[in-house]
């Protein structure tokens, strides 16, 4: 599967599919990049970025960072994997004032649910996700 495929959208079933899919993703991306996830509560956001982390070999059971914010993990391949849950957050500023580049330097896979919510950066790499029914549809951009 390349980035064409997920550029063009890409549809999931079940969780099994979405998990099969961010093991795909996990084979495309650079070793340090920005993630950002933009979907409806449900759409599959979370259990997507937990097989991102199994793909690229987080030992860690990976947990949704809704009442922490942002959790993080170290890949073992190098870098770290961190997970942001931005829901809560009211600005840009507010991630800003997290640190996370301070508290995880580079390289790192930074993966933001709920990303519509602050200013993503040049060159990320924006996953949409739209449910319909009980079928998702998993949709690549980058941002300029």
């Amino acid at each position: 599967m390349e980035e064409s495929d997920f550029k063009r959208g890409l549809r999931s079933s079940s969780p099994e599919e979405t998990e099969a899919i961010a093991g795909h993703f996990a084979s495309i991306i650079p070793s340090d990049c920005f993630v950002a996830l933009i979907g409806n509560l449900g759409a599959g956001k979370t259990t997507f970025v937990k097989a991102l982390a199994k793909a690229l070999g987080v030992p860690a059971r990976v947990k949704s960072p809704s009442f922490n914010i942002c959790l993080f993990y170290n890949i073992p391949s190098g870098g770290s994997f961190v997970h942001v849950d931005a829901y809560r957050l009211d600005s840009s500023e507010q991630f800003d004032a997290l640190l996370l580049d301070e508290i995880a330097p580079s390289p790192k896979i930074l993966c933001v649910e709920w990303a519509d919510r602050i200013s993503i950066p040049s060159g990320a790499y924006i996953l949409n996700f739209s449910a319909d029914g009980d079928s998702r549809l998993i949709t690549l951009s980058r941002k300029e």
